[in-house]
């Protein structure tokens, strides 16, 4: 009998940690096989690019296996750890099982008594085939990139110490290459290149750059995205602006929190907004959860004000000033982050007055807002000066289809128009 063959037996799995951060190594474990553990306790650790964050329980009982160990790398949905009764330990060791040892690879893990096997990702996020760690001229095990990093600069392998006890990383001898008072390129920061006569700068890539850049190119590369744009007058949305703001001192709404209102309420009657696509399925959820595109440095990142549909717009504004904040500050927990179904970007501030979003997977769409300008229109009396912002849709065609999309931003449209309707 395996952990999954009895139900009693429980699963903490890795949760999601945001947009630009799908994996992360354990950094620390506090409990061990037999410990009892109640629901809220800090389980372990897992260090991404951005934070160290804990993971928790969400139940009461006995830890009956830890399936990964410290410095194993892991992505969202990867069992951690087991818990169940005393009951479900007895039958998990009758039937075989075994804590998988700390020390040593787990057996899904393993390549033969003489190789380390380091789990690595793959680009749909889960575990890849993995990759060896190969032995130095000295017989110590280093990661591939970490021996071209040593070569590079003439660095003795052996005089190298790794970090997690049982092979060297590129970290690794970075860090003795800083020691040493030498920096590796990607440290080094830019540097000048001539080829050919002509001379270009190389600036090393952040992790969170990295991430972006292969979540982005995966969604162009998957997605069979389209594209919508709709324009909207916001002589309404300016108007209920200023009447909250004047209402409520402490808290300022901005229009991008009206919107979102506007986005929860037009879901209600199109409920594929909700959907994400999932595990080759589309799974419509139960709420409206907008995702926040936040600019911070070198990166952006995209939590999530959950439940839209419940919350009033001051709100609204309250949750989204407050993940903005951490986001920018580096402070956005776990929980802060993922599970979204459509994401809001704004550019307007910057001038911009229209604009595509690349969806932002596995989320149905995102909605691209531009500046909002004063444009002369037509009318019964003669031309007028009326205030617009366009507001462009990217798509899931998986998820929906164009006159679908298309009914949800003229809905959209008539909220943001005439936001007394969403009191009817």
């Amino acid at each position: 009998m395996t952990g999954a063959d009895r139900k009693m037996i429980k699963e903490i799995k890795m949760m999601s940690a945001g947009q630009t951060t799908d994996i992360a190594t354990v950094a620390k474990w506090n409990v061990k096989k037999g410990d009892s553990v109640k629901r809220g306790d800090v389980l372990l650790e897992v260090e991404t690019d951005k934070a160290v964050l804990p993971v928790e329980s969400y139940t009461n009982g006995i830890i009956i296996d830890l399936k990964v160990k410290e410095g194993d790398v892991v992505g969202e949905g990867d069992v951690l750890v087991l818990i169940g009764d005393e009951k479900d330990l007895a039958e998990y060791e009758a039937a075989g099982n075994v804590e998988s040892p700390p020390s040593s690879p787990s057996k899904s893990e393993q390549t033969s008594v003489d190789e380390e096997y380091v789990p690595i990702m793959n680009p749909a996020g889960g575990k890849g085939v993995g990759e060896k760690s190969v032995p130095s001229a000295s017989g110590i095990q280093a990661m591939p990139n970490a021996k071209k990093l040593a070569r590079e600069h003439g660095m003795d392998l052996s005089t190298v110490v790794p970090s997690n006890g049982r092979f060297i990383t590129r970290a690794d001898v970075e860090a003795a290459l800083s020691s040493a008072g030498i920096s590796s390129p990607e440290k080094a920061g830019a540097g000048t290149i001539a080829q050919a006569g002509q001379t270009y700068t190389v600036y090393p890539m952040s992790k969170m750059r990295q991430i972006i850049a292969r979540r982005m190119t995966e969604s162009v590369r998957n997605i069979p995205a389209f594209q919508l744009t709709i324009s909207v007058e916001t002589t309404a949305l300016r108007s209920l602006r200023t009447q909250i703001n004047e209402r409520q001192g402490e808290v300022k709404v901005s229009y991008n929190d009206i919107i979102m209102k506007c986005i929860a309420q037009a879901a209600k009657s199109h409920p594929l907004i909700n959907a994400r696509f999932e595990e080759e399925e589309v799974r419509v959820y139960d709420g409206t959860h907008i995702g926040i595109a936040v600019a911070v440095d070198n990166g952006l990142v995209v939590p999530v004000v959950r439940h839209a549909e419940r919350l009033g717009i001051t709100e609204i504004a309250k949750e989204s000033n407050r993940l903005i904040e951490d986001a920018r500050k580096g402070r956005l927990a776990p929980d802060d982050m993922g599970c979204g179904s459509v994401t809001v970007s704004n550019l307007g501030m910057y001038g911009v007055e229209q604009f595509m979003a690349i969806v932002n997977p596995p989320e149905s769409s995102i909605l691209a807002l531009g500046a909002i300008n004063t444009v002369p229109v037509w009318g019964a009396e003669g031309w007028k000066p009326v205030e617009k912002m366009n507001i462009t849709g990217s798509f899931d065609h998986r998820i929906m289809d164009g006159a679908y999309a298309a009914q949800f931003l003229q809905t959209l449209k008539s909220y943001l128009e005439n936001p007394a309707l969403m009191l009817m």
